[in-house]
């Protein structure tokens, strides 16, 4: 009997390519060959790595589903925790890998290659290989200590700067391939993010009022069940505010996203159920208490009701602002509010450390212009961790608390030139997009684009960490959709 006849008999919708089978066999046949002949993985390993392998061949024919259970565990903060002498901080990261290997395979075996790997169909393809040759040059000219991938902190080592920055790469162009070949995913997708933006911002508000609640997450991190910080929401934590007393929730800095997605259309909701979720995320926005993503979320708004012709939102939306700066002390918003209308006299009071560290990241760039000092080149010393030196050693290290003015001191002119061209041709993308005569799933998209780089300005100007990698999921989805755009596919409805 012919075994491998009967083994790809026994699967015959997993192995409906020729190349799939044999690339399966070769690599399997390759990992016992190297795990014979020179003894690399143990016994326990060996029988790990080849679930996982075989396993990416058994969802070959379902990109969608793990890409949709991926996108819930970039929102939540679950951990692997240690598996084999590896920290895997978040449950996300293998899926990741899984995803793309999975369609860059299917990719490969199709008659008709998607654009999105293409330079030519792929208007953010250049930026991209651009902005990763500038990580790589600076990773040659400041090699940071492998440990770090593995779980040590940053200020310890500092390669996972890069390594996250691996991952969202993958992330790109496996959510744009699925956007541009599959026509459901994007509506689907735009749903899920949705959801969870709506269940983080509720547990955002649970952890503001209930701290036995908080304590119990504080508890699942400490016990590596859950991380600090997920991909896409930043940090699972909650502060003080010193001078105003105001209860800071960061979870609930995600709350703008959703609330862009509402406006952009994209997940197609109907408007009363629409109006309800706006205004509970209106209500996390203003409990977080944080200037710069109300201020963004204002300007994204602002750009919005600009392109749709929504003059009267804008007067309304003018009229509650004046409301709520001159009611500051009412009712439960009270100290949020006085928080965002915070504005002392003393500008380093005003932005705690952000004055000395900006002016020390503007002074170390005008010393070093063209490719900054280098990340991870600043050392952090024998400074006590949670003390304000060690916070202010551990942004200059790697140029935090401001995206755009950290990446000059870090990187230079050359390291911000690719991400302000991956902005800029998101912004002409979106327009083309946006300019699409009938009413289409396009013309939202490109809506959502547009007011997301509007939006996510002012976060980059004085933070950075929680936008960046959003950013990246938007661009892949109007990628995504120009691709399939430029083919004539304008029947998404």
């Amino acid at each position: 009997m012919n075994l491998s006849l009967s083994f790809k008999n026994f699967f015959p919708k997993i192995f409906d390519s020729r190349l799939n089978y044999y690339l399966l066999i070769v690599f399997l046949a390759l990992l016992v060959g190297v795990v014979i002949t020179f003894g690399v993985f143990s016994f326990t390993q060996t029988l790990f790595i080849g679930i996982i392998v075989f396993s990416l061949f058994l969802i070959f024919n379902k990109p969608k589903s793990i890409c949709y259970i991926l996108l819930v565990l970039m929102f939540a903060p679950l951990s692997l925790g240690v598996i084999l002498r590896l920290r895997i901080v978040w449950l996300a990261e293998p899926i990741i890998v899984i995803l793309f290997l999975l369609i860059f395979l299917r990719n490969m075996t199709a008659r008709r290659k998607a654009g999105i790997f293409s330079m030519k169909t792929n208007p953010f393809f250049v930026p991209l290989v651009l902005y990763a040759g500038v990580l790589i040059f600076n990773y040659v000219r400041f090699p940071l200590p492998a440990s770090s991938v593995v779980g040590v902190a940053q200020e310890m080592g500092g390669i996972r700067y890069y390594y996250d920055k691996l991952m969202m790469f993958l992330v790109f162009f496996s959510v744009a391939y699925l956007v541009e070949t599959e026509q459901p995913f994007s509506v689907r997708l735009s749903r899920i993010m949705l959801v969870m933006v709506m269940i983080i911002t509720f547990t955002g508000v649970l952890t503001a009022f209930i701290d036995p609640f908080y304590r119990m997450i504080e508890g699942l991190q400490r016990s590596g069940v859950l991380a600090s910080d997920t991909i896409l929401t930043g940090l699972w934590a909650k502060v003080t505010d010193p001078y105003t007393g105001a209860v800071r929730s960061y979870l609930l800095w995600i709350a703008p996203f959703g609330i862009l997605i509402l406006m952009s259309d994209i997940a197609r909701i109907k408007f009363v159920p629409k109006f309800i979720l706006l205004s509970f995320l209106a209500f996390g926005l203003v409990l977080s208490a944080t200037r710069n993503f109300v201020l963004g979320t204002l300007v994204g708004l602002a750009v919005w009701a600009l392109l749709v012709k929504k003059k009267r939102f804008l007067i309304a939306f003018t009229i509650v602002i004046i409301i709520m700066y001159l009611s500051p002390n009412i009712g439960l918003f009270s100290k949020q509010i006085n928080r965002l209308i915070y504005f002392s006299s003393d500008m380093e009071r005003l932005t705690s450390f952000r004055y000395e560290l900006f002016t020390t990241y503007w002074e170390m760039f005008q010393k070093n212009i063209l490719f900054g000092v280098g990340v991870g080149a600043t050392e952090i010393g024998g400074r006590i961790p949670g003390t304000p030196e060690y916070f202010f050693m551990q942004n200059l290290r790697f140029g935090g608390h401001g995206f755009f003015l950290g990446t000059l001191y870090t990187q230079g002119i050359i390291g911000l030139i690719p991400f302000l061209l991956i902005c800029i041709v998101a912004v002409r993308v979106c327009l083309r997009l946006f300019k699409v005569r009938h009413e289409s799933y396009y013309k939202r998209i490109g809506l959502f684009g547009l007011i997301f780089v509007a939006y996510s300005i002012i976060p980059f100007i004085v933070g950075g960490t929680e936008t960046y990698n959003q950013l990246f999921i938007v661009i892949a989805i109007v990628a995504g959709a120009y691709a399939a755009y430029q083919k004539g596919l304008d029947n998404l409805e």
